[in-house]
């Protein structure tokens, strides 16, 4: 079996990706992964998988058709020169423009279709920007979802949403998973380090990802703590939504925090943290949220969708309000308050990250759930 993998940042393929390709690759299927930068880390990351690394620029965030159209194209070209049997797409515009593009061959792949979170026209939806980027998106979903063999959520909220809007067609097959997963060999837990004690976030350089509230929560605690650090780790993101960077700039230069803009050594990062935060606004299943769990260290994340049925409040980590720097320097204040409390809450999370987000086990699931709608679209076709 053949299978294409589009993704919207090419390190993806190998960071969120890279078990349910290398579980392919281990059942004797070919993979292609197909992302937007020609990165040579992912290149060297997806060979060491055993799958083939294409690049296909696109604009994430622009609502320019043209550019949109041109990625149709060109996905479509190369679905048409290897002729897949599945094609496996996540984030809105693989899974909307790139599964449309599987539909104008003449004989068109199973389709599998990952939502990992509602994102940006989603989140918030004020403003003639985002209502059309709403609007657009609810309409693509709306297309691609009848051409669709098998659609994954990554939490309930987010089927619900999309139930409760229409957009699914009659007898699609739809299925929530809990998490992709995360490797616990790869992520293992160690002591928590509490000199200095060390604040954590690992995320795209996105308003939504809460990145102003972790900034400001830091301030907060630095009055009282001066000594402890927070750390930023992710790429700066050109679209409407990026966090500013000469706002960062400028928690930098007043010592309030660290920025990190990019790591191949991420476990090393949860190693020397304390805690990790991740104060979003709406994820679907948050993979960094898992990792650092993985690793033995306790969360405070937010009540939103995706956070809150990923980490339970009091055992494993700490859940506080969206959106409020206060209550988020007031969780960071009390876990400064008692070492023995983080311990506890990092064992359990370990735990936690044992029972539900085991990536070997997840990877079956979804590869078994591709090589199914891969028979009935067959047998579909016979008829």
């Amino acid at each position: 079996m053949k299978v294409v993998i589009l993704g919207n940042y090419s390190r993806n393929l190998v960071v969120f990706r890279g078990a349910v390709i290398r579980e392919l690759v281990d059942r004797g299927h070919e993979v292609i992964a197909v992302g937007p930068e020609n990165d040579a880390w992912t290149a060297q990351g997806l060979r060491a998988l055993g799958a083939t690394f294409v690049v296909i620029p696109m604009a994430r965030a622009s609502l320019n058709p043209f550019g949109d159209v041109v990625y149709m194209m060109r996905v479509s070209r190369l679905l048409s020169l290897h002729r897949p049997h599945a094609v496996i797409t996540f984030t809105h515009k693989p899974n909307t423009i790139g599964a449309l593009a599987s539909v104008c061959l003449g004989h068109h792949p199973a389709i599998v279709q990952l939502v990992e979170g509602l994102g940006y026209s989603f989140i918030d939806v004020d403003g003639f920007r985002k209502h059309l980027a709403n609007l657009i998106t609810r309409l693509l979903y709306r297309v691609s979802f009848r051409f669709s063999s098998h659609v994954l959520f990554l939490n309930e909220s987010d089927r619900q949403i999309f139930e409760s809007a229409g957009l699914f067609p009659p007898q699609l097959s739809v299925e929530v998973l809990d998490g992709i997963g995360i490797d616990l060999e790869r992520f293992s837990p160690t002591p928590v380090p509490f000199r200095p004690f060390t604040f954590l976030i690992v995320a795209r350089l996105l308003r939504t990802k809460g990145l102003a509230e972790f900034c400001l929560a830091a301030k907060q605690v630095k009055v009282r703590y001066p000594e402890v650090c927070f750390v930023i780790v992710g790429a700066p993101d050109p679209s409407r939504d990026g966090f500013s960077l000469l706002d960062l700039q400028q928690y930098q230069d007043e010592g309030t925090v660290r920025w990190i803009e990019q790591t191949n050594d991420i476990e090393r990062l949860y190693r020397e943290c304390s805690v990790y935060v991740l104060p979003s606004y709406r994820e679907g299943a948050p993979v960094t949220v898992m990792e650092a769990m993985a690793s033995g260290r306790p969360v405070i994340t937010t009540d939103v969708p995706g956070c809150r049925t990923t980490v339970t409040h009091g055992y494993d980590g700490i859940i506080v309000p969206p959106k409020d720097p206060e209550a988020l320097a007031g969780a960071m204040l009390d876990l400064l308050s008692s070492p023995a409390r983080v311990r506890e809450l990092g064992a359990a999370a370990r735990m936690t990250a044992e029972r539900r987000f085991d990536s070997r086990r997840q990877s079956r699931h979804q590869v078994a759930a591709v090589e199914v709608a891969v028979h009935r679209r067959m047998m579909a076709t016979k008829r």
